[in-house]
């Protein structure tokens, strides 16, 4: 039977994950280790530099990627300690990599302790987390079997799920990354919670893979970000209450035109006027001119911005989609301090006039200049 121990770290005295790992990482009969977190974090990675440096070229890991915590800096770090980085990404904004495993394996043994710890500084060192540190040996068939399943199936990942596992073999590569807005910069600091996860989705069964395709018409969402050098917001932008047949132009009832468009009210948001936030914030770098068509019209601002929209975790594209702002301070609608601003679906109607949609959130994300990201779960 394999040899085991439970790592109670927070809840025991003198127990915690990083003493457990660095003692692994010294391991001299190793010839290769596997890592595999969700979350990587550079304050985690620094606290086993010398042990990754030391197993240079003998260390491969496994590291969730667009989940809001991961970062450019510690698989940065990570590769240039020469350990062989994966970057995995599920494909939804409602799903993440979750495994965490340290392993050492030799010869004749294999060690592995799989739990709860994240390569965070909280996940090794502050964190209630919970492992099993457990040693397989080679010699016991049963226990031969779970060692070659572990090698097995992380050998495998990228064949299997080429979609979804990225080799990241230089800097280049993350900075690609980074710029999608697969990982986190933890140099610009955070404004807000991230919002990507829904809190109260419960699927009812769990779904096991093959992973949905990452591809272009699957991206992860923005997260929510700091800009000091622009006035236009990034990042989450908005965030509606539930969606109702006004916001998504379904007839209520029979003869009912719909407008074809849906305004930016205050939404979740608290302490905006929403009368300017969109036109001045949200929307504030977009080119808007005066509607000139007629003297009737030249209140109306219009703009053009460039909106992916993704429905549960599928993105279904890009649409060019025009916004109206109503320029007029002295109208009812201003003086009652309603929303001024509104976007015309377009094209996107068919995928917004759905009955479905009712009820569900919708986040507005900016990621750059003229574009944006409309998340509706």
């Amino acid at each position: 039977m394999p040899i085991s121990t439970l790592i109670f770290q927070g809840l025991n005295q003198n127990c915690d994950h990083l003493s457990s790992i660095r003692n692994m990482l010294y391991d001299q009969t190793a010839s290769k280790f596997i890592i595999s977190v969700a979350y990587a974090r550079v304050n985690g990675v620094e606290q086993l530099r010398d042990l990754l440096l030391n197993n240079n070229n003998k260390i491969t890991a496994y590291v969730g990627i667009a989940n809001g915590v991961t970062s450019y800096q510690a698989l940065y770090n990570l590769l240039s300690y020469g350990v062989n980085v994966f970057g995995i990404h599920m494909g939804s904004d409602s799903r993440i990599y979750h495994p965490k495993i340290y392993s050492s394996i030799s010869q004749d043994k294999m060690r592995v302790i799989v739990g709860s710890a994240n390569l965070t500084f909280s996940g090794l060192n502050e964190n209630i987390e919970i492992s099993c540190d457990m040693t397989l040996d080679n010699n016991e068939p049963n226990e031969r079997k779970n060692i070659n399943d572990i090698i097995n199936t992380f050998s495998n990942l990228d064949k299997n799920f080429p979609n979804n596992v990225f080799h990241i073999t230089d800097e280049a590569i993350l900075k690609k990354m980074l710029n999608e807005g697969h990982l986190e910069n933890e140099l610009i600091k955070k404004s807000a919670k991230i919002t990507g996860h829904s809190t109260t989705y419960a699927p009812n069964a769990i779904i096991i893979p093959p992973f949905p395709k990452f591809n272009t018409r699957q991206r992860p969402l923005r997260r929510v970000i700091e800009n000091n050098f622009a006035q236009t917001r990034l990042g989450e932008a908005w965030k509606s209450k539930a969606l109702t047949e006004r916001d998504l132009n379904i007839p209520k009832a029979l003869g009912t035109n719909p407008t074809g468009s849906m305004f930016f009210n205050k939404g979740q948001l608290e302490n905006i006027d929403q009368r300017h936030y969109f036109r001045d914030i949200v929307f504030g770098n977009l080119g808007w001119n005066n509607d000139t068509s007629s003297l009737s019209k030249m209140h109306l601002e219009r703009a053009f911005a460039y909106f992916e929209i993704i429905i549960n975790g599928t993105s279904y594209g890009e649409f060019k989609l025009k916004l109206t702002h109503d320029s007029r301070t002295d109208s009812p609608s201003y003086l009652q301090r309603n929303s001024m601003t509104q976007v015309h679906w377009g094209e996107a109607k068919p995928l917004i006039s759905r009955v479905e949609l009712l009820g569900k959130i919708a986040v507005l994300y900016h990621v750059k200049n003229d574009h944006y990201q409309l998340s509706i779960n």
